[in-house]
């Protein structure tokens, strides 16, 4: 007896079941990005590539070397669009996904209208100064005032020294500015110091003497 009888064994062809996500806000210079993340089945071991493009196309991209598993966290050290997706291939096929589009936002800056360390003078009544008056933020930013160079709070109301004193006094406060996108400058110091009151002194030179060597007058 003869037999004809053969086995098909039918493959799944590679898909992408997740496509990665774009991310609902943008992202600022040197924050950490959300990872983009594709899923997909197949056959045998699937393998992953990460594509970078300047433009809202899955294809033409620039391959980014090492990007090579199912998740991929863009850079951030530079602003502007980036457009990313990912290439699957599979045992029975290779599969492209969308486009994830990624905005990485220069921060915010806080200029300061003085140096550094700006000295004021005393007076003789009370003279309150506040710190607001020696930085200029950006436009569109506000400022977040802090205690220390770690601390976590802020406050958008700047600090004040008060000129009426009798020593010699120093404050310190530490800004940065934070726009509407969330984006926030890097640290700035700023201190300022009062001057004692102590009057300056004057010391008067010794008295001068004059010898004449003659007191016949020449014609």
């Amino acid at each position: 007896v003869c037999s004809n009888e053969f086995t098909y064994t039918k493959q799944a062809v590679t898909t992408i079941t997740t496509q990665p996500v774009t991310p609902t806000t943008p992202i600022c210079k040197d924050a950490t990005a959300t990872a983009l993340n594709v899923v997909a089945t197949g056959e045998g071991t699937l393998t992953y590539q990460w594509y970078s493009n300047t433009t809202n196309n899955n294809t033409g991209g620039s391959l980014i070397t090492g990007a090579n598993t199912a998740t991929y966290t863009p850079p951030t050290t530079a602003t502007g669009t980036t457009y990313y997706y990912a290439v699957v291939t599979g045992s029975c096929g290779v599969t492209t996904s969308t486009v994830a589009k990624v905005d990485v936002l220069t921060p915010p800056e806080v200029t300061q209208t003085v140096s550094t360390t700006t000295t004021l003078c005393p007076t003789a009544t009370s003279n309150v100064v506040s710190f607001a008056n020696y930085v200029t933020p950006a436009v569109g930013t506000t400022l977040r005032w802090y205690a220390t160079p770690t601390a976590t709070a802020s406050s958008t109301v700047a600090p004040t020294i008060n000129t009426n004193v009798t020593t010699r006094t120093t404050a310190t406060a530490y800004v940065r500015a934070i726009n509407n996108n969330g984006c926030t400058s890097g640290l700035v110091t700023v201190t300022l110091t009062v001057n004692d009151t102590t009057p300056p002194t004057f010391n008067a030179p010794s008295a001068l003497n004059i010898v004449c060597n003659s007191t016949t007058a020449t014609t």
